[in-house]
């Protein structure tokens, strides 16, 4: 499949992090989703029914990463690739990034990225 919708370096504020004093402030966290979908429907008909509706796509991120404190950013990215899933991606890449770097001296962010695919029904 090359046909694919991006969300791209969204900013949701979250509660997430291995210690408690880390999930007990929120804290902002970048996302770049990729899905896997079939565009061509909605290509020919220009009707937004036959594609996956990003803003849908956008409020599933915003309401999975803020429904919980989340311990791991793997955690928050497997739950957020299996809600998407159930729009009408076939396969999703999601990236999460730490605005706030929780390793002292470290510069730049830390991330997990995650690609998850539907099951094949045979």
């Amino acid at each position: 499949m090359s046909d694919r919708i991006y969300l791209e370096d969204v900013v949701v504020t979250v509660r997430v992090g291995a210690g408690k004093r880390e999930r007990g402030q929120p804290q902002p966290i970048r996302f770049s989703i990729v899905m896997d979908c079939d565009l061509q429907a909605a290509g020919r008909s220009d009707q937004l029914t036959d594609t996956l509706n990003y803003v849908k796509a956008y409020e599933t991120l915003v309401r999975v990463a803020q429904s919980r404190p989340f311990a791991l950013l793997e955690a928050l990215c497997e739950r957020v690739a299996e809600e998407l899933l159930a729009l009408k991606a076939e396969a999703v890449l999601v990236k999460a990034s730490k605005e706030r770097n929780p390793i002292p001296g470290m510069q730049g962010r830390v991330a997990v990225e995650i690609q998850r695919r539907r099951p094949r029904i045979e």
